[in-house]
C-alpha cells in the first residue's frame, strides 16, 4: 500500500508538469536558415522558418527587427522586404541591411531565439559577393556570430555537432524513451556483464534505426509529416513505459527487436528540422554526420550518467523494485499527455 502511495504522488506530479509542456517543445529539431549576402554597402537576409513554429513564436516584422547586424561595430538599418510560403511547410521572410560602408567585419545576433523554444538553432550563411558560405550555428545561449569577411570560409560541421548534443539534452521525450529502455528487470539468473550486453543490443538497435532514417530522409530530401511522426514518438515513449510494467526479464533483454523501428520514428523527427535548414545538396552529407555524431554523443553522455546509478541501485533489490515502477509509470504517463498534445 506504501509503494501504491508513492507511486501515485509521483505520477500526479509527472502528469501535472507534462500538462503544461506546450506541444512546440515536441521532438521535431527546431532549426531555421538564414543566408546574409553581402554586396557592397548592403546585407540581404533570406530567413526560412517552419510556419507553424514561427507563427507560435512571433510576427515577420518583429522577427526582423529583432536580427542585429552589424558591419565594423556600426549597426545595420533593416527593413522587411518580402515574406512568402516556402515549400513543404516553411515561409521564406527577405530582409535588407543597409550599412555606412563595406564591412570588413560582421556581427550578427539573432535576439528572436529568445522568442523560439530553448531547443532552436539559426544557421547562419554568410557570403561575400557569391563567393562560398562561412556556416555558423547560433542557439539561445549563444546568439551572435563575429565574421572577418576576409578570413577563409569556415565549415558548420562544428556546429551541427553542438546542435546535436543540444537537441538531446533539451528533447524531454527523446530522454524519457532512452530511460525506459534501461529500465530492466533485476533478474538473479542474469549477470551484470549479461545485463549490460543486453543494453548494449537495445541502445545501438536504436541508433543504428534513427542514424538509417535520418540519412534516407536528409539524403532524399523528404520526411514523413511532423504531424504523424511526432504521436509515433510520444507512443513509442508510452509503449516503453507500459512493457516495464508486464513483460518479462527475458522479453525486455530482447527488446533490440522493437528499437530499431522505434528508431526509425525518432530518426525521422530528426530529419524534419535538418530538411527545413535547405542546405545545399553537397553539404547535406557532413551536417547529417555532425547532428548525427551530436545526438550520440548527447545519448553517451547522458546513458554514462543514468546506467551506474542504476547499477548501484539494483544492489537494493527492493529500493530498485520501487524506483523502476514509479519511473516506468512516469514514461507511460508522459507518453500518453504527449500523444494527446499532438494529436489534438
Amino acid at each position: 500500500m506504501t509503494l501504491f502511495r508513492h507511486a501515485t504522488r509521483i505520477i500526479l506530479v509527472v502528469v501535472a508538469w507534462v500538462s503544461l509542456v506546450h506541444p512546440a517543445s515536441a521532438h521535431t529539431m527546431g532549426v531555421s536558415r538564414g543566408e546574409y549576402v553581402v554586396s557592397g554597402d548592403v546585407i540581404t537576409a533570406t530567413l526560412l522558418f517552419r510556419a507553424e513554429e514561427l507563427r507560435a513564436a512571433t510576427s515577420e516584422a518583429d522577427l526582423v527587427s529583432e536580427l542585429a547586424i552589424d558591419a565594423d561595430g556600426s549597426p545595420c538599418k533593416g527593413v522587411m522586404v518580402s515574406t512568402a510560403p516556402d515549400a513543404p511547410d516553411g515561409i521564406r521572410i527577405v530582409a535588407r541591411f543597409s550599412c555606412s560602408h563595406r564591412p570588413t567585419r560582421l556581427h550578427v545576433h539573432a535576439g528572436f531565439l529568445a522568442r523560439f523554444p530553448g531547443g532552436h538553432a539559426h544557421v547562419v550563411a554568410i557570403t561575400v559577393d557569391g563567393g562560398a558560405a562561412s556556416e555558423h550555428l547560433v542557439v539561445l545561449a549563444r546568439p551572435d556570430v563575429d565574421v572577418d569577411l576576409a578570413a577563409p570560409p569556415s565549415p558548420g560541421f562544428i556546429g551541427f555537432v553542438l546542435a546535436g548534443i543540444e537537441h538531446i539534452l533539451t528533447g524531454p521525450d527523446h530522454l524519457l524513451f532512452l530511460l525506459g529502455l534501461v529500465l530492466l528487470p533485476r533478474d538473479a539468473t542474469t549477470t551484470n556483464r549479461e545485463r549490460i550486453k543486453a543494453l548494449v543490443f537495445v541502445l545501438t538497435a536504436f541508433t543504428v534505426g534513427h542514424s538509417v532514417s535520418l540519412a534516407i530522409a536528409t539524403l532524399g530530401g523528404h520526411a514523413p509529416s511532423a504531424r504523424i511522426v511526432e504521436p509515433m514518438v510520444a507512443l513509442s515513449v508510452a509503449y516503453v513505459g507500459a512493457e516495464n510494467l508486464w513483460a518479462n526479464a527475458a522479453r525486455l533483454r530482447r527488446r533490440w527487436v522493437i528499437t530499431f523501428p522505434f528508431g526509425l520514428v525518432h530518426g525521422f523527427a530528426f530529419a524534419s528540422g535538418l530538411l527545413l535548414v535547405g542546405l545545399p545538396r553537397k553539404e547535406l552529407p557532413l551536417a547529417l554526420v555532425g547532428f548525427n555524431s551530436g545526438v550520440e554523443v548527447g545519448q553517451l553522455g547522458v546513458m554514462s550518467l543514468v546506467l551506474p546509478a542504476l547499477f548501484l541501485l539494483a544492489r537494493k533489490e527492493r529500493a530498485y523494485d520501487i524506483v523502476r515502477l514509479v519511473l516506468s509509470v512516469g514514461v507511460l504517463v508522459c507518453g500518453l499527455v504527449w500523444f494527446v498534445q499532438r494529436v489534438v
